[in-house]
């Protein structure tokens, strides 16, 4: 029986699904020997590798609007629900005339974030095979690669260019321009299989028509994969706040249960 493997898949927010997930997991004593992310995915797997359940849990406790987006959970809520003050109204507006600057300070406010929680010589030393997905837009090519293939120094700064959205002004690392890898590769599950892992858990944060509401089994890349899918589409992506994120979280707890039950746990002893 070969080491199991933990790939996450890229959605924002909905990595607070994957938390559920991973803590349910965790506390049927399922443990992972390597694990691969993109975008929130990568962050996940970093802080699930780096020092367990616990680590990537204290990141989410902490995850509002304000943390990751240059607005606030208040704000957020009364344009959702239309209670739009005169107040509000004027500073929305500012945001949007003033949106190049926003997204600047949305991505700097995120990365100040994530380096808060994510611990390099922690990650490295943790025993935990570790890999990411980022795209390098100055060469216009994917990077795909382990941690030990990375720079002493530059391991934070490739896993916050793995989840740098799009819309944000790219992450540059030595001169280069690097942005989300959900544009390239949204599930690393190669990238893991080619570290010699046959057998994969997937935890997706977005539910494909293909594979139903149920959890299923297939072969990719020579590994047999286990995905664990969401009850329900989780919505945005960047739908950030406190609530949503407790929202998904629940959801990833009733997905992992019902995942175990369907197979997971035999899928794991074979």
């Amino acid at each position: 029986m070969g080491d199991l493997g933990l790939v996450l898949e890229g959605g924002g927010v909905k990595g607070a699904f994957e938390a559920g997930v991973l803590k349910t997991l965790d506390d049927n004593g399922i443990r992972f020997a390597g694990v691969t992310g993109t975008s929130i995915g990568a962050v996940n797997g970093a802080l699930y590798a780096q020092g367990g359940v616990e680590d990537m849990l204290n990141m989410w406790r902490h995850i509002t609007t304000g943390s990751i987006l240059n607005f606030d959970d208040e704000v957020l809520l009364q344009l959702k629900n239309h209670d739009l003050t005169l107040d509000t109204i004027v500073y929305v507006g500012k945001k949007v005339l003033k949106l190049r600057t926003l997204l600047k300070q949305s991505g700097q406010k995120a990365e100040r974030f994530l380096r808060q929680f994510v611990d390099e010589d922690k990650l490295r030393n943790s025993g935990v095979m570790y890999g990411l997905v980022t795209y390098n837009l100055s060469n216009f090519k994917p990077i795909e690669t382990m941690s030990e293939d990375i720079e002493e120094g530059r391991l934070v700064d490739f896993i916050v260019a793995s989840a740098t959205y799009p819309l944000f002004p790219p992450k540059v690392i030595e001169g280069k321009r690097y942005i989300d890898g959900g544009v390239y590769d949204n599930m690393p599950i190669g990238l893991l299989a080619s570290r010699g892992f046959d057998r994969i858990v997937t935890v997706r944060t977005n539910l494909p028509d293909k594979h139903g509401r149920r959890a299923d089994k297939i072969s990719h890349d020579g590994a047999e994969v286990f995905y664990i899918l969401p009850p329900e589409p989780l919505g945005p992506a960047m739908a950030f706040s406190s609530d949503n994120a407790r929202r998904m979280y629940g959801l990833g707890i009733e997905a992992a249960r019902r995942a175990l039950d369907e197979g997971l746990e035999q899928f794991i002893l074979q």
